[in-house]
């Protein structure tokens, strides 16, 4: 198994902070490419440029002022960037511009979120959509370590409904108000149980406004929805009495794509998991309610109740006829535009 490919796209006057980075993404087991490390005298820069980035996973687009009003080879780069990134299946992470210093952003860059590294946390976020990217093409998770991702060997397939043994519950963490109601006079708040179709990015941040949800880019100070969990049948289930939602503690233990997901969810019903036969996938407001402001159990925006497997999830709302919203406790957020052939985890909910 192999590590992750990145190109650095740069400007040449932005060399000595990309060398940096370039270093810190080695030590992170991380396969960088980067023309002083990687081009011999002699090489025809354009074409071995090109054909490096045609074997590359991500492509990171180093931008600030100087790299935005330069014209040249840095310009060019972006183009060869640009064309690999049409070919990519819809919701990959291929291209991840990251702002050196305060600069615009390139308005064909703009479709790609991007991480300024001036702001706190994010080499962090970086690392998680590197981590992420690692974890779809089934390649070693960037990090000190090097610990290779697991992967199930060929010719074997998951028990859809295979559980942790015994989950382990510690005291919750909260940016929120520690004094919850008692069980008996919790208030339960109603949350969308029916999908959406055609779920925009404006619906989207409305509802994550009204409801207060946390959202580390479209609601960031946001104080998160007021949970108050129970661990119920034998551990299995989490009750939300500030919803009135049942979850699964765990959920899938292997990502699987969308019609996976609901295949998942129809066995859980039809094996009565925990007594019931009315589990679901959740719509994304049920999911968001998930979600902590602050980065609590493994490094995930989700209570220390549950099990960290399930980075991030599939919804029941789609955003367009090929795809689905996902939220991921990795990063803090919720996410469009995600194929319904990509692999996600689930977590049900009733």
């Amino acid at each position: 198994m192999r590590k992750l490919r990145v190109f650095l796209c740069h400007s040449s006057g932005d060399k000595p902070a990309v060398r940096d980075l370039y270093h810190r993404l080695c030590d992170e087991n991380v396969e960088s490419w980067l023309d002083e490390e990687d081009l011999l005298p002699g090489q025809d820069w354009e074409v071995e440029i090109r054909n490096a980035i045609k074997t590359i996973d991500i492509v990171i687009v180093c931008l600030s002022k100087g790299a935005i009003n330069k014209t040249g080879y840095v310009q060019k780069e972006i183009k060869f960037a640009l064309d690999e990134a049409d070919k990519q299946p819809e919701g990959t992470i291929f291209i991840i511009p990251v702002k050196l210093e305060a600069c615009d952003m390139p308005e064909r860059l703009s479709r790609w979120q991007y991480v300024n590294l001036l702001e706190e946390k994010a080499y962090q976020k970086l690392m998680q959509a590197l981590k992420y990217r690692a974890n779809a093409l089934n390649l070693i998770a960037p990090g000190k370590t090097g610990i290779q991702q697991e992967v199930p060997e060929k010719g074997k397939t998951e028990p859809l409904l295979q559980q942790k043994a015994e989950p382990t519950p510690s005291a919750k963490v909260v940016t929120k108000p520690t004094t919850l109601p008692s069980k008996s006079e919790q208030k339960q708040r109603a949350l969308r149980s029916k999908p959406r179709e055609n779920l925009t990015v404006d619906d989207v941040e409305s509802m994550l406004k009204e409801k207060g949800f946390f959202d580390y880019r479209w609601n960031e100070s946001a104080p998160g929805f007021s949970n108050n969990y129970e661990l119920q049948k034998d551990g299995r289930v989490v009750y939300d009495y500030a919803s009135g939602l049942m979850w699964q503690q765990s959920g899938s233990t292997k990502e699987m794509p969308y019609k996976k997901a609901k295949d998942y969810v129809e066995a859980l019903n039809s094996q009565n998991f925990a007594g019931y036969r009315d589990w679901r996938l959740p719509t994304l407001e049920e999911a968001m309610s998930l979600m902590e402001p602050t980065e609590l159990k493994g490094d995930l925006y989700i209570d220390h109740t549950f099990d960290k497997q399930q980075r991030w999830i599939w919804t029941l709302d789609t955003y367009s006829a090929s795809s689905a919203w996902v939220v991921f406790f990795l990063f803090g957020g919720c996410y469009y535009g995600f194929a319904f052939d990509i692999n996600h985890y689930v977590r049900a909910v009733r």
